[in-house]
């Protein structure tokens, strides 16, 4: 009798141990082993602490896990693999490297984007031009010199300073930003309504000034044109002037010629020249 519970017993334990590890091998390797997963490679300019198992995640979901980070000559290639759930990715989509938590956790954030730019195979890559990675504080303050760490040093000293035994002032500070924030979040929504109209509204304003340019072009042709045709005319005015300026000498050398009874009698000289001149 003894000996047949302890059978049962081995048997129940053999039954939960194997559960066990079934389900941390699951959670290794990750549903993909039942359900077709889209593998993607991530090229990055730097991986920020990414580690292999960490997470995958679309709008805040975790869609996927890193199943491999390598080096390809100056960049990073982290091979994913995302749910069957949340693929494909399409053609634009963009990747980031994000922090997780302050212990310096990180994990790989996917815009999916649109279907309209086609989708993304089994094993293809994301570019370097469409991954973002996050400027870390301490390359920040290496990119200083030692001057200005200094001075930032300073600057955040007085910070503390400032702000020290301030709590209560700052907590009353808090509602005032608490309204503030209210009020943003109505006039977002309000824009976020708007939305199509805005987008429809800098779609014809980029209309406009394509229009704009093209007629900008044209209208400086124009002005071009009537640049040259007003140097014509001033150069023909000198011409019919200086033609003018003839003309007068002669019919005043004419009228000098003629005697005065070449009018017939009338006591009249025809001043010519003269009359010219005036004209």
């Amino acid at each position: 009798m003894r000996s047949r519970y302890n059978i049962v017993i081995v048997l129940s334990y053999i039954a939960i141990a194997s559960t066990v590890l079934i389900y941390m091998g699951y959670k290794m390797v990750g549903n993909c082993t039942l359900a077709q997963c889209q593998t993607l490679n991530l090229e990055f300019k730097d991986t920020a602490g990414l580690l292999k198992t960490n997470d995958v995640r679309m709008a805040g979901v975790v869609a996927g896990h890193v199943q491999s980070i390598k080096v390809d000559g100056k960049i990073a290639v982290a091979t994913v693999q995302i749910n069957q759930e949340y693929s494909p990715v399409y053609k634009d989509a963009h990747a980031i490297v994000r922090p997780k938590n302050l212990l310096g956790e990180t994990y790989v954030e996917i815009d999916r984007g649109h279907p309209d730019s086609g989708s993304f195979a089994s094993g293809d890559t994301i570019r370097l031009i469409n991954t973002i990675t996050p400027v870390q504080v301490d390359e920040v303050l290496n990119a200083l010199d030692p001057d200005t760490r200094t001075k930032l040093a300073v600057v955040v000293n007085s910070l503390g300073e400032a702000t020290a035994a301030r709590g209560q002032d700052m907590n009353v500070s808090t509602g005032d930003l608490r309204r503030i924030a209210a009020d943003l979040a109505v006039t977002s929504t309000s824009l976020n309504q708007q939305k199509d109209n805005i987008d429809a509204l800098l779609v014809q304003f980029d209309l406009m000034q394509k229009t704009a340019a093209d007629f900008h072009q044209q209208l400086a042709q124009v002005l071009t044109d009537w640049n040259t045709v007003s140097t014509t005319f001033m150069n023909h005015d000198v011409q019919l002037a200086s033609a003018l300026g003839h003309l007068n000498n002669v019919l005043a050398d004419l009228d000098a010629a003629l005697p005065d009874d070449v009018v017939g009698g009338s006591g009249v000289k025809p001043e010519i020249g003269q009359t010219v001149a005036k004209q």
